[in-house]
């Protein structure tokens, strides 16, 4: 009778002590959605800044090669027309120079890279490249829109598309470019 003050001890009830099989398929599911919806959006995100940096490169290799045809054409005291395919792709635009170390420069194709030849009769695969691996050309015409007697006037135009490398995500990339340049020397205006 001392001990009927005293609490009772009760044998605990059983309690949950661990997962139910429905709360570990509900667990699963979500971790697995999460997992998948991660996944896709980095792969998304890889294959976006990999056909940037390709979209990049070509305008990068396409500003570079119209600057450098036009500059030289500029600077060029005439077109050697024997020399030079219009029209045509690819073309051959053969430029003569005043000055003696590049006379004549040559841009051509070779493969898919376009190249510039100084002061050689050729041009050849052994020339300075124009474009970097990384793009290939696809188009190179030179068309002539000189007026007979007035102006020495040529149309660049150029296809440029990613070369698709080893990477593992496949991309295509490709830019038109166009340009339009005047002989300046000998022009009959005051430069």
């Amino acid at each position: 009778r001392y001990y009927r003050h005293l609490p009772q001890m009760t044998r605990p009830t059983r309690q949950s002590e661990g997962f139910t099989l429905i709360e570990l398929v509900v667990y699963l599911g979500v971790i697995s959605f999460t997992l998948v919806t991660a996944t896709m959006y980095a792969f998304e995100f890889a294959a976006t800044r990999v056909k940037a940096a390709a979209l990049q490169e070509v305008n990068r290799n396409g500003r570079l090669v119209l600057s450098r045809v036009a500059l030289d054409i500029r600077e060029a005291s005439d077109i050697n027309t024997g020399g030079s395919t219009f029209g045509a792709d690819p073309s051959v635009l053969s430029l003569a120079m005043a000055s003696a170390p590049s006379n004549p420069t040559i841009f051509c194709v070779t493969g898919t890279t376009l190249r510039v030849s100084l002061g050689d009769a050729s041009c050849t695969s052994a020339d300075p490249a124009l474009t970097t691996s990384k793009v290939l050309v696809s188009e190179f015409t030179v068309t002539d829109l000189s007026v007979a007697g007035k102006t020495k006037t040529y149309r660049i135009h150029l296809l440029l598309n990613a070369a698709s490398g080893s990477a593992p995500i496949e991309v295509q990339a490709s830019q038109t470019f166009e340009t339009t340049a005047t002989i300046m020397k000998d022009d009959g205006f005051s430069n």
